[in-house]
């Protein structure tokens, strides 16, 4: 197993609005993100989801996540704020 495998697998904690969340892995997507902020709602057609991030492990250390992106989070303490909006 690769360094860059092994360190990916092990799971981290990390904060999505404000609540603490266990992930299994160290890299952590933007659908991740959103099914753990807002859990049934991603493919809803009514809302749209803005994520952001702060210190995370990759560079640059925060910032916005796009759909699709990925973040590699440290082992405790990468934050996530994920805002819901409804479409019009």
């Amino acid at each position: 197993m690769s360094e860059s495998t092994a360190v990916h697998a092990h799971p981290a904690t990390i904060v999505v609005n404000g609540q603490p969340k266990t992930v299994s892995s160290r890299e952590v997507g933007w659908d991740e993100v959103v099914d753990l902020a807002f859990p049934g709602e991603r493919e809803d057609e009514n809302f749209t989801f803005v994520v952001s991030y702060s210190d995370a492990q990759n560079d640059p250390h925060s910032g916005i996540l796009k759909k699709d992106g990925k973040v590699e989070v440290k082992e405790q303490g990468t934050s996530f704020n994920v805002a819901r909006h409804r479409r019009s």
